[in-house]
């Protein structure tokens, strides 16, 4: 039997020793940040920091359109982020990801004949890609993917350190978009109470004047009478 150089079990070692205290600092990051947009970008550079590679981006699944969206990401050319769209089919990693709900690897993207080479990755000099999806409330929000220019072999190790980035991700989300609908709701509440409010005063008001206009006539029907008991009458009506 052969023996395990050391060397390598040390890398290993310290490599999951990383990982576990990204994840740790994420995890704090993401209880703290209220807000998506930002939560999306610390997790691209939580994502490169720990995989130790240069490109990494968050794709929004959009079902109206049936694609993704690149909304967050480090280390593309200006205008990538927030106007990429990536397709859902089982041609496409991040695609395939998002309906299998498994991790994607692809080691040699430009020669891959089962997978598609995406011109915003061909652009970028990518050659192997990690993909996971981002799971929220039950359904699959998005991926995230890390992009390497060189070809590397991605390893259990690599994937379940993403997983479990997008996996807190999810939670931050889901969380996020609670809060959001109960910020709305609470809104919503109060608007319906201040359009009640309001509408209850106009009614008040149109009362009031309707009271004052039977009053005057009231009044001008009593001017014209001469018995002096029916007159009295209609000022007990009046008051």
């Amino acid at each position: 039997m052969s023996e395990i150089d050391p060397t390598v079990l040390n890398k290993q070692f310290l490599r999951l020793q990383r990982y576990q205290q990204i994840l740790l600092d994420y995890s704090q990051m993401a209880s703290e940040s209220s807000d998506i947009d930002r939560l999306l970008e610390l997790t691209t550079v939580q994502a490169s920091r720990g995989i130790g590679i240069k490109h990494t981006k968050i794709m929004r699944y959009r079902p109206e359109q049936g694609d993704l969206l690149m909304v967050a990401g480090i280390g593309w050319h200006a205008g990538v982020v927030g106007n990429t769209i990536l397709a859902t089919d089982l041609g496409s990693a991040p695609g395939q990801a998002l309906q299998t709900r498994q991790p994607v690897i692809v080691y040699d993207l430009p020669n891959d004949r089962q997978i598609r080479y995406p011109a915003v990755l061909r652009d970028h000099g990518i050659i192997s890609v990690l993909n996971v999806p981002i799971v929220v409330n039950g359904t699959v929000w998005g991926v995230l993917e890390v992009d390497s220019e060189t070809a590397r072999h991605f390893g259990s190790d690599d994937s379940g350190f993403l997983h479990t980035l997008a996996n807190i991700l999810g939670l931050a989300v889901s969380g996020r978009l609670r809060l959001q609908q109960a910020n709305k709701a609470a809104t919503d509440a109060t608007l319906a109470a201040t359009n009640q409010q309001n509408l209850f005063e106009e009614l008040q008001h149109r009362s009031k004047n309707d009271f004052q206009l039977v009053q005057s006539l009231l009044l001008i029907q009593r001017g014209k009478l001469s018995d002096e008991d029916a007159r009295e009458s209609l000022s007990h009506i009046m008051d």
